[in-house]
C-alpha cells in the first residue's frame, strides 16, 4: 500500500514538472529566426527575465517620447550584434540601468512639463528656435530624461511672514519681496531653492514669487540686500530702491495674459537653469497672432549677465 502511494506521488510530480512552461521573453519566440540573438534569449530563462524587466521599465515612461523610442531601437540593433551570452547579458544590464535612471528623472518632472512634452511630440509640428548644438543637445537630453535634475524647493508656497522664509532671506526679507511694484500689488505665496548657478561649487539662494499661475525667480545676494537697506534714503515701497532684486530676475514674460507660465529650476551638466512651460489657454485661429505651446529654457545668473536661451515650440501655420 505504501509502495503504491509513493509511486502515485512520483507520477504526479513527473506530470507536473513536464507541464511547467519555460519563462518567455516579451516578444513572440515563434517569429524569431534560428541562431539569432532573439532565439538565444528565447532559449535562456535568465535572458528572458532580463528582457521582461527592460520591457516593463520601458513601458513605464509617460510620455514615451520619440527620442526614447529611437534610443531603444538603436540599443536593440546593437544588442543583436552580440555573439555570446555574456555580451547579451551585459547589454541588458547597462540598458536597464540607463532606463531606470531616466525613469527616476522623468518622475521628478512637474506634471506641467510632462504634459507639454507630450503635447509637442503629439503635434509633431515642432521646432527649436535656437538650433545651436548646445540647445539641440539639451533638448535631446531633456526628451531622453537624462543628465537633468529638477531642484526641489526647501520651502514651497509659504506666506511671506513664515519664520523659516524670513530666516532664509535674511537682509533680503527687508527688501519687501512680497511687493510686485508697490505695496498696492502684493504676492502671497513664495518658495526658496538653493542651487549652484555657475558651477563654482557654491549654492545660491533663489527666491520665487508665485502670482497668477506664474513663478518669478530671483537669484539673491544677501550682501547686496544689506547694502541697499543700509542706505539712509532706502524705501522698500520704491521699485527703484529694490533694483538689485529685479536685475537678478529669472522671471518669464509676464505680459502675456492668456498663457500659463510654470517655472521650474533644473540642474544640467553642473549649472542651474530656469525652465518655463508656456501653455496657450485658448486657441487663437488667426495664423499671425496664434500663440504656441512651448518649452523655454533660460539663464540669467546675476546682475548684468546675459541670457542663455533655448526654446522649443509648436510651429506657426506660416512656418
Amino acid at each position: 500500500m505504501k509502495f503504491k502511494i509513493v509511486c502515485l506521488l512520483c507520477i504526479t510530480l513527473l506530470a507536473w514538472s513536464s507541464e511547467k512552461k519555460m519563462l518567455s521573453p516579451s516578444f513572440d519566440c515563434k517569429k524569431v529566426k534560428k541562431e539569432s540573438v532573439a532565439a538565444s534569449i528565447c532559449a535562456d530563462e535568465n535572458l528572458s527575465a532580463l528582457d521582461n524587466k527592460i520591457t516593463k521599465i520601458y513601458k513605464s515612461f509617460h510620455p514615451l517620447t520619440p527620442e526614447l523610442k529611437e534610443a531603444q531601437n538603436k540599443w536593440i540593433n546593437k544588442r543583436n550584434q552580440c555573439k555570446t551570452k555574456k555580451c547579451i547579458e551585459e547589454s541588458y544590464t547597462k540598458r536597464i540601468k540607463t532606463l531606470q535612471d531616466s525613469l527616476l528623472i522623468q518622475k521628478s518632472f512637474p506634471q506641467s512639463m510632462l504634459d507639454i512634452i507630450k503635447s509637442l511630440h503629439k503635434r509633431k509640428q515642432t521646432k527649436a528656435d535656437n538650433e545651436s548644438p548646445k540647445c539641440m543637445r539639451f533638448f535631446n537630453d531633456l526628451f531622453l530624461f537624462q543628465n537633468i535634475h529638477v531642484v526641489k524647493p526647501i520651502l514651497d508656497h509659504v506666506d511671506y511672514n513664515n519664520t523659516k522664509l524670513k530666516k532664509a532671506l535674511g537682509s533680503c526679507w527687508d527688501m519687501r519681496m512680497d511687493y510686485v511694484y508697490s505695496p498696492r500689488y502684493m504676492v502671497k505665496n513664495f518658495s526658496i531653492w538653493y542651487s549652484d548657478i555657475d558651477g563654482d561649487g557654491k549654492k545660491n539662494l533663489i527666491f520665487g514669487q508665485h502670482e497668477d499661475g506664474q513663478t518669478h525667480m530671483y537669484v539673491l545676494d544677501k550682501k547686496l540686500c544689506a547694502m541697499s537697506i543700509s542706505q539712509p534714503d532706502f524705501n522698500a515701497s520704491n521699485i527703484h530702491d529694490r533694483k538689485v532684486i529685479y536685475e537678478s530676475t529669472w522671471s518669464g514674460d509676464g505680459s502675456i495674459n492668456n498663457w500659463r507660465n510654470t517655472n521650474a529650476l533644473i540642474e544640467y551638466k553642473g549649472k542651474s537653469y530656469g525652465i518655463i512651460v508656456r501653455v496657450s489657454r485658448t486657441p487663437i485661429t488667426n495664423p499671425i497672432t496664434r500663440r504656441h505651446n512651448e518649452l523655454f529654457i533660460f539663464k540669467q545668473a546675476l546682475v548684468n549677465t546675459t541670457y542663455d536661451n533655448c526654446q522649443y515650440r509648436e510651429k506657426s501655420r506660416k512656418e
